[in-house]
């Protein structure tokens, strides 16, 4: 959640009169519950300076100084990006078992995606090998995330026929797919 509040410090200046200057405090709660696949920067929109890392911060001020009856205004924006492998996670719906859900399309040309669930953070590993027994591909060898990850295999460069995919997360699932890359 990011919230805004807004403070007013009243001061006198020298000639006894009341000046009002604003202080707006914009924070923002629970970030580390997202993966830290994502940053979020705070960005001034007019100059594109990057003003704070949420999460090295949990919260800004903005001050206007002493008010002229001009208004001042704060453009910024929160630019997310998203920094981890070619590993997807669906952050709103944690899975309740693992497994390798889906392998699709099959047959494939020349790319293919698994779709694999985690209850918790676990070391995921994903390879791919030919009929033959020989390693193709690591497609994952990380810890990752509870949640849905998407994880794409291009097969561009090996010949038509049919691989194994090798889904592991050690002590808790190992899940094999048989794939046929048709060209």
């Amino acid at each position: 959640m990011i919230q805004l509040l807004r403070k007013f410090k009243i001061s006198s200046d020298r000639s006894g009169f009341a000046q009002k200057s604003r202080e707006f405090i914009l924070s923002w709660l629970n970030i580390d519950a997202i993966s830290e696949d994502y940053i979020f920067i705070l960005e001034d929109q007019d100059t594109g300076e990057e003003l704070v890392n949420l999460r090295d911060d949990d919260q800004i001020t903005f001050s206007t100084g002493e008010f002229t009856g001009d208004y001042e205004y704060f453009n910024f924006t929160i630019v997310v990006s998203y920094i981890g492998t070619s590993v997807e996670s669906d952050l709103l719906v944690i899975p309740e078992i693992f497994s390798l859900a889906s392998v699709y399309p099959n047959p494939f040309n020349p790319s293919i995606t698994a779709t694999i669930e985690l209850p918790e953070a676990a070391n995921l590993d994903v390879r791919v090998y030919n009929i033959l027994g020989k390693e193709v591909a690591v497609l994952a060898n990380n810890r990752y995330e509870a949640g849905h990850h998407k994880i794409n295999f291009n097969a561009q460069d090996l010949a038509s026929g049919v691989y194994l995919l090798i889904a592991n997360v050690p002590g808790k699932m190992k899940e094999v797919r048989k794939i046929m890359l048709v060209k």
